[in-house]
C-alpha cells in the first residue's frame, strides 16, 4: 500500500521506507525514486534544507521514541485497509526543524561521522532498555556495512555489555543527514547501581577497518548510562555467580566468585569478580584482603557506604596489578586468609645487556623507551630488520612499533604496525633497563627508500616523541 501510493505523489522528497527486511520486493518493483531504508532501529533526518517523505507499514511501525521527530509532520488522508484503519504510516519533515535537544553532546568524529550526542535513559540492573545515539554524516563511508560497536563499561574498562546491529547500504547514507540510532542493551543482572561509560567504535565489517576517531584512537567515550537498582530481585538460584563461597564479611555473604586464568606473568593484571549479598537490609561489609602468598594485594569494604536490601546481590569487579618483579613459582590466593584458588607465575627471561648490532643511536622515544640501536641485513627479496629497545620508565598503555618504507616524495610504500614480539610480551610487562629486541622483515621492493621508526600509544594512536626534537616522532634510517 504504501509503495503504490507513493508512485502518485509529486516528486521532490527524499523517500524512507521503513520495513523489516530491507529491500522489500512490493516496493522494489514500483516505479519509485530512489529509496532508503530505515529498518526498525534506524531513522536518517534530512540534510537541513531538505525534506524527507517517510513511509510506515503496519509491519514496521515507528518506535514511539522516534515519533517526537515524526508527528510534527504527520500527513492525512491516507488509503484505509480493509479493516476501516490507516494502511499505514507517513510523515513529511524538514531536515532543518529537527529538535536534538535531548542529545547530550559529546566530543566524538571520524572521517565520516560526526557525533551529535547521546540520549540514555536509565535501565534497571538486568533488564533491556533503548538508548539513541545521533550522528550527522560527513561523507558516505566507502564501506557498505559500517558498523558502530557499542560497549557499556564500568571504571575499570571491563565489557559489562556488548551490541553489534546489523548495517547494510550504509556506502549509501547522504552528506548532511543526521542518522539516530536505536540500540537495545541488556544490563546484566547484579550489576550494581551507578553510572557507567558508554564507548563506541565504527568498523568496516567485511574488511575489518576499524576507522579511528579524529582525536586519535578507535574508541571514543559517546556518554553514560546510569544503571539503577533492580526493581524485582532476582532468584539466586538463576544467576550466575561462579564458582561458590561463603565466606561471611560484616553483613554480606561472599557467594562466588569468576576468575579469569590461573597463569599470569609479572606485571599483568589478575581480575576477579566476587559476588556479595547482603543478609539483611541496610548491612555494610566488615575489611576484606586479597593476597597473594605473603603478598597483600588489596585491603578494602565492598561497596562501602551502599544502602543494601535483604537478600540483594551484586557482583563487585576488581583488578590486581602484579609487580614487575614478582618471583616465579605457585602462590595461594587468599580471601581473608581462606585460599579460593592458586596462581602459578610464570618466570621471564629478562634481558639487560644490549647484544651486539651494526649502529648505535641511543635515541629516546617519549620518556619510556629508548632506541639503543639496530641492524639492518638486506637480502635479494627483503630487509631482516633488528631493533633493540630498553625501557626507561614504567610503562603503563600498550606500545606498537611503526616501520615505514618510503621514497623520496615520502610517499609509503610498505609499513608495519607490530605490537612487541606480535603480542607476546607487550611493552606494559617490561622493566626499566630492561632490554627487548624485535625482529621485522620488510619486502625489498625498491632502491633508495628511507625507514621511518617510531612509537605511538595502541589505543590512542599518538606517537612518542623524539627527545631531541619534539617535533619529530619517528627516526630516519637510509638504504642503499
Amino acid at each position: 500500500d504504501p509503495a503504490q501510493w507513493l508512485v502518485d505523489q509529486p516528486p521532490g522528497d527524499l523517500v524512507y521506507i521503513a520495513a523489516r527486511d530491507k529491500g522489500h520486493p512490493t516496493a522494489m518493483i514500483e516505479p519509485l525514486p530512489p529509496v532508503t531504508w530505515l529498518g526498525t532501529d534506524l531513522l536518517f533526518l534530512p540534510p537541513s534544507g531538505q525534506t524527507g517523505l517517510y513511509l510506515f507499514p503496519r509491519s514496521a511501525p515507528p518506535p514511539e521514541a522516534w515519533r517526537t521527530w515524526l508527528e510534527p509532520g504527520t500527513l492525512t488522508g491516507l488509503p484505509l485497509a480493509p479493516d476501516g484503519r490507516t494502511a499505514f504510516e507517513a510523515f513529511r519533515i524538514d531536515g532543518s526543524s529537527a529538535d536534538l535537544s535531548t542529545f547530550v553532546p559529546a566530543p566524538a568524529q571520524n572521517a565520516y561521522l560526526t557525533l551529535v550526542g547521546a540520549n540514555a535513559p536509565p535501565i534497571p540492573s538486568g533488564e533491556t532498555g533503548a538508548l539513541q545515539l545521533a550522528w550527522q554524516v560527513k561523507s558516505p563511508p566507502p564501506y557498505g556495512d559500517f558498523t558502530p560497536l557499542v560497549q557499556l563499561e564500568d571504571a575499570l574498562g571491563t565489557v559489562l555489555a556488548r551490541v553489534e546491529p546489523y548495517m547494510t547500504l550504509t556506502n549509501e547514507w547522504r552528506t548532511g543527514e543526521t542518522l539516530i540510532h536505536r540500540i537495545e542493551l541488556t544490563v546484566p543482572p547484579t550489576t550494581p547501581p551507578g553510572d557507567f561509560a558508554l564507548r563506541v567504535a565504527w568498523v568496516g565489517r567485511a574488511s575489518d577497518h576499524y576507522e579511528p576517531y579524529l582525536a586519535a584512537g578507535i574508541w571514543a567515550e559517546v556518554g553514560s548510562l546510569t544503571v539503577t537498582r533492580a526493581a524485582l530481585l532476582p532468584d539466586p538460584a538463576a544467576l550466575n555467580t561462579g564458582a561458590p563461597l561463603d565466606v561471611h564479611v560484616g553483613g554480606l555473604r561472599a557467594l562466588g566468585f569468576d576468575f579469569a586464568d590461573h597463569t599470569y606473568r609479572p606485571g599483568e593484571t589478575l581480575p576477579l569478580t566476587l559476588y556479595w549479598q547482603a543478609d539483611g537490609e541496610g548491612q555494610q561489609a566488615g575489611s576484606v584482603t586479597i593476597a597473594l602468598g605473603d603478598l597483600v594485594l588489596r585491603t578494602w569494604s565492598p561497596f562501602d557506604g551502599y544502602e543494601w536490601l535483604a537478600g540483594e546481590i551484586l557482583a563487585e569487579r576488581l583488578r590486581f596489578d602484579l609487580p614487575r618483579d614478582l618471583p616465579a613459582g605457585t602462590y595461594p590466593f587468599t580471601l581473608n586468609g581462606l585460599e579460593i584458588a592458586q596462581v602459578r607465575i610464570e618466570g621471564i627471561a629478562r634481558v639487560f645487556d644490549p647484544p651486539p648490532m651494526d649502529t648505535t643511536v641511543n635515541l629516546q622515544f617519549g620518556d619510556q623507551l629508548e632506541l639503543i640501536g639496530y641492524t639492518i641485513e638486506s637480502l635479494e627479496d627483503e630487509y631482516i630488520l633488528t631493533f633493540n629497545w630498553r625501557c626507561t620508565s614504567i610503562i603503563v598503555s600498550e606500545l606498537k612499533f611503526f616501520i615505514h618504507l618510503v621514497d623520496s616524495s615520502g610517499i609509503i610504500l610498505e609499513q608495519i604496525d607490530n605490537l612487541p614480539h606480535n603480542g607476546s610480551y607487550p611493552a606494559s610487562l617490561w622493566a626499566i633497563n630492561e632490554v627487548v629486541t624485535e625482529v621485522h622483515h620488510m619486502p625489498r621492493i625498491a632502491d633508495g627508500v628511507v625507514l621511518r621508526v617510531g612509537v605511538y600509544n595502541a589505543q590512542t594512536l599518538e606517537r612518542l616523541a623524539l627527545h631531541e626534537d619534539a617535533n619529530v616522532d619517528f627516526f630516519e634510517i637510509r638504504l642503499d
